[in-house]
């Protein structure tokens, strides 16, 4: 795996994200592992930079939110940590003033270079070898096809599975590390 292009500390860190995430969400689907690297990698560069709209969706969102809430407060993304997701419901609890988790939001979507298509495409076949090693159940579902036939129309993002959202719940945005580190982890720590 080394000879992929990655590093053996970073195949290891792959292997310690993986365990993570299926220790955290055990009825996690290959998809969802794949929207956690891909959102590690690529930030917020697919979702929209026109903060109207953002504040719009998310305020919709927030309205909308369901009363359960199955996910934690925050979790890094993929292996590099380069991101956080950062649960909605610490907004409606009050722990998160709506301004500052936008704020933050939309800092980190000015703040991060993603990689190339083709490197984030050699970088998934090395972690899902990994995943495949680990937990080949995942292999078994129709994920790794859809993924590979996105990619092939260079195409990256995704959606959670069905059953990631029904179990768990979630509703988030994602956070630069240092911005949530600076402007989100404080509040909390305050708690």
């Amino acid at each position: 795996m080394v000879g992929m292009g990655l590093s053996a500390q970073n195949t290891g860190k792959i292997t310690v994200a993986v365990e993570r995430m299926m220790q955290q969400f055990p009825e996690a689907q290959l998809r969802d592992l794949y929207k956690s690297f891909f959102q590690d990698r690529f930030g917020l560069e697919h979702l929209m930079s026109d903060s109207a709209k953002a504040d719009e969706y998310l305020r919709y969102e927030l309205a909308h939110l369901e009363d359960e809430n199955l996910y934690p407060d925050y979790e890094p993304t993929g292996y590099k940590e380069n991101f956080y997701r950062v649960n909605l419901h610490l907004i409606r609890s009050g722990k998160i003033p709506y301004d500052v988790y936008f704020q933050a939001f939309m800092e980190s979507a000015k703040a991060f270079s993603p990689i190339s298509i083709e490197k984030w495409e050699k970088e998934w076949n090395t972690i899902e070898r990994i995943i495949a090693d680990k937990y080949p159940k995942l292999m078994e579902s129709g994920d790794a096809s859809e993924i590979h036939a996105l990619l092939d129309k260079g195409e990256y993002a995704t959606h959670h599975s069905k059953k990631f959202n029904a179990t768990y719940h979630p509703h988030y945005r994602i956070i630069g590390k240092k911005v949530f580190k600076k402007r989100i982890l404080p509040l909390l720590n305050m708690q």
